[in-house]
Order: C-alpha cells, then structure tokens, then sequence
C-alpha cells in the first residue's frame, strides 16, 4: 500500500490518499480521506476533490507516466504525475508517507 498526504498548492494539508495495488501493481484501488474540518476558505481551492472523496470504489491505473484515477463506472476524474494530484482544473501536492509512518 502506498500512503499519501494530501496539501493544496500552497501546501495546506487537507488529507490522504492511500493506494492499494491488485496482484500487478499495474493498477488498484484508491482512497481519498480529507480532514473533517477544514477551513472555509478552501472551497473554491478544493473543487471537486470533496465529491470524490465521498466516492467508495475508486480505482487508479497506470498509463505511461501516469497513474489515472476512475471511479467504479470508468468515468475519469484526474490523475497523478510526479506527485502533483490533478483533479478537475485544481491540483494537489501528494508527500509520500510509505516508509515514514
């Protein structure tokens, strides 16, 4: 499994994201947990990270450089790349805690 904070672009921690690969590691399931106060200020920032975060069968995918984050019906919602979380227009910085918890 591979844990993940999560921070805005101006590195307000917001939550985690942790990824579990299926046996090829090519691909797997995602969780997304925000922190359950956060500031109202971060609204327009967060976009529609709080919709999928509410989402229970979200899966992510490698292709090429990319690791693409679906939700249980195929629909796209972002994706990562060099730890930048992209989800929408609005992008997120991921710090990897595999290793540091």
């Amino acid at each position: 499994m591979h844990t993940f904070s999560l921070h805005t672009h101006d590195d307000e921690h917001i939550g985690f994201v942790a990824m579990l690969p299926d046996d090829e590691a090519q691909s797997g399931q995602l969780a997304i947990r925000l922190l359950s106060e956060l500031p109202p200020h971060l609204g327009n920032v967060l976009g529609d990270l709080p919709h999928l975060a509410q989402q229970t069968d979200l899966h992510w995918h490698i292709d090429g450089d990319k690791v693409w984050v679906n939700d249980a019906d195929g629909q796209n919602w972002g994706s990562i790349q060099q730890e930048i979380f992209r989800v929408g227009k609005q992008y997120f910085i991921l710090n990897d805690l595999t290793g540091a918890i």
